[in-house]
């Protein structure tokens, strides 16, 4: 007898279990079944449209400087010039949309010029000064480490050129804000964007 009521009382609790279990989920179901069945807003669609568009490119910039290199008593002077490009990641970006005050916040992360972004695309010769004479090697590694450091040297100058960060922001600003108005229905919003 007591085996039976022991029986019973384990039965009496699993069943409880799978019944609480069961509620849960139907109550956890249930808002996302009703979320599933209303339609998407145009707002959502917007939202979803700009984080779209991913990694844009805003500002394009060539820079280019007259550097000497020495190796070994021979020196090169030339002329160097890369390409950089500056961009900034849609997809991470915090988008609010209030239609009832016609207003729209942007966050986005700040533009950045990503590793790769800047290359090296033009070397013109100037001058090289030569004591002695140097073989076909020594001026190949001269003017591939010249290259290298010069390339550098030219990147880092631009990463540091808050001028280039100004116009890239800018432009950021710009198209971004052309985009939020494109993709949404509110007439004549306010825009705030905020790099962050």
């Amino acid at each position: 007898m007591r085996e039976s009521a022991g029986k019973i009382r384990k039965t009496v609790l699993h069943v409880a279990i799978v019944v609480l279990v069961a509620v849960g989920m139907f109550l956890v179901a249930l808002p996302l079944l009703r979320r599933y069945r209303q339609p998407v807003t145009r707002e959502v669609m917007a939202v979803d449209a700009i984080r779209r568009v991913g990694r844009l490119e805003v500002f394009r910039f060539s820079n280019s400087c007259l550097y000497s290199y020495e190796k070994s008593g021979t020196e090169r002077i030339a002329e160097y010039v890369g390409i950089g490009t500056y961009s900034v990641d849609l997809e991470r970006a915090e988008i609010l949309l209030d239609p009832a005050d016609n207003y729209i916040r942007i966050e986005v992360p700040d533009v950045e010029m990503p590793q790769g972004a800047f290359e090296l695309v033009k070397v013109i010769d100037v001058h090289v000064f030569e004591q002695g004479k140097g073989s076909k090697d020594f001026g190949i590694d001269l003017y591939y480490e010249s290259k290298k450091d010069a390339g550098l040297r030219l990147e880092s100058e631009a990463r540091s050129n808050y001028s280039f960060r100004q116009k890239a922001e800018n432009n950021a600003r710009m198209i971004i804000e052309s985009l939020a108005r494109k993709f949404t229905d509110l007439k004549d919003p306010e825009i705030d964007i905020v790099f962050v």
